[in-house]
């Protein structure tokens, strides 16, 4: 098969490492893939590229360009294509604008949940008649996608997300801990949370939970967004100022993971984070909300703590119960392990998207 994927851009994001793994766990090596990230964000296009059997396009377009329809109504006369997957809003809008040969099948892959996003919903409710496929990442996802956009029922299928655990094997924490341990005292108990900062991540909630938590509970917030400066002044009202880490943006989150002693997620909405999955391959027990794919992947006191969202003094008790016991946090490490190899598995996601792929060529 000759496969086209079609993305926002090739920068960082959960969507394209979501991508990234499926390439790299790819389970047919007589398949060529070719890969095109609309927008100037490449910070991935050379792991794309030292894929075996990866092509890589990058565009570098503007948001919203127009350019990139009719640059993707070129590459399709070129083709031949066998499947077009579209990845992200604009590559979805770009595919329906596209005008693609009619017997070429289309997959349209739903990262986020459609209830949080008005313009994805205009998008799935355009892609409802239009594609041939429409994946889900969680059941949650799925289900919320069957009421807002009934119609889709019968093109949509699940398909969770997913990492390759050897890629998270592959990092080590040297930098991660020596940063920790030079912010931090010896002996803290480091609470991790990586994201974008924004209202959704809920991470104002974090905080008000800290300051009701003995200070050698600690925390490292990575990541950047619009929201950072109001949570850093959150810190200066609570008295936090020396118990928050803020390291901006990171290029390699997984070497920060193996630093935590726990990762939080206190979120208000969610599709199936790929920062879960990857804290599970990498042994770092997970607290996280009651919200969207989460629970699908985080079994409450299995495989990590589950917590209502917006509940403080829930997110209190669940981070001291983690840290006061040491044999409940090893038993969910090797839980969450488990799960993320019988579930969560890149393999497993690539073989079951490969089967979707040959069944639309019947």
């Amino acid at each position: 098969m000759h496969i086209l994927h079609v993305i926002d851009h090739l920068g960082y994001g959960g969507a394209q490492t979501v991508l990234l793994d499926l390439v790299r766990c790819w389970p047919s090596g007589e398949d060529r893939l070719h890969v095109v990230g609309l927008g100037r964000q490449d910070a991935l296009a050379e792991q794309f590229a030292a894929c075996p059997g990866v092509r890589v396009q990058r565009w570098g377009s503007a948001n919203w360009d127009p350019q990139p329809v009719a640059r993707l109504r070129s590459l399709l006369r070129q083709g031949p294509f066998d499947v077009i997957h579209a990845h992200l809003n604009r590559s979805i809008g770009t595919l329906l604008l596209s005008q693609r040969p009619a017997e070429l099948p289309a997959v349209v892959h739903i990262h986020a949940d459609p209830a949080h996003d008005r313009l994805l919903r205009l998008l799935l409710r355009r892609a409802a008649t239009r594609a041939d496929a429409m994946l889900a990442v969680s059941e949650h996802t799925a289900n919320s996608v069957r009421r807002i956009v009934p119609r889709a029922a019968g093109r949509l299928v699940r398909v969770s997300n997913a990492v390759d655990p050897r890629r998270i094997d592959g990092c080590r924490a040297v930098f991660a801990d020596e940063s920790v341990q030079h912010v931090f005292a010896p002996g803290a108990f480091v609470l991790g949370l990586i994201g974008r900062l924004d209202r959704a991540k809920g991470i104002g909630y974090l905080l008000q939970a800290l300051a009701r938590l003995d200070r050698s509970i600690v925390a490292t917030i990575v990541g950047d967004g619009r929201w950072r400066r109001a949570l850093q002044q959150q810190c200066q009202q609570l008295g936090l100022r020396d118990r928050v880490q803020f390291t901006g943006f990171q290029s390699n989150v997984v070497r920060w993971l193996h630093a935590f002693d726990a990762l939080v997620l206190p979120s208000l909405s969610e599709g199936l984070p790929i920062t879960v999955l990857e804290a599970f391959a990498a042994g770092t027990p997970v607290i996280a909300s009651r919200v969207g794919g989460i629970e699908e992947a985080v079994q409450d006191g299995v495989s990590g703590l589950l917590v209502p969202p917006r509940n403080v003094p829930a997110l209190c008790q669940a981070i001291t119960r983690l840290r006061n016991s040491d044999r409940s946090r090893e038993r969910m490490i090797d839980n969450a392990r488990r799960r993320l190899l019988e579930r969560f598995s890149a393999p497993r996601m690539a073989s079951e998207i490969w089967q979707l792929y040959s069944n639309l060529r019947q």
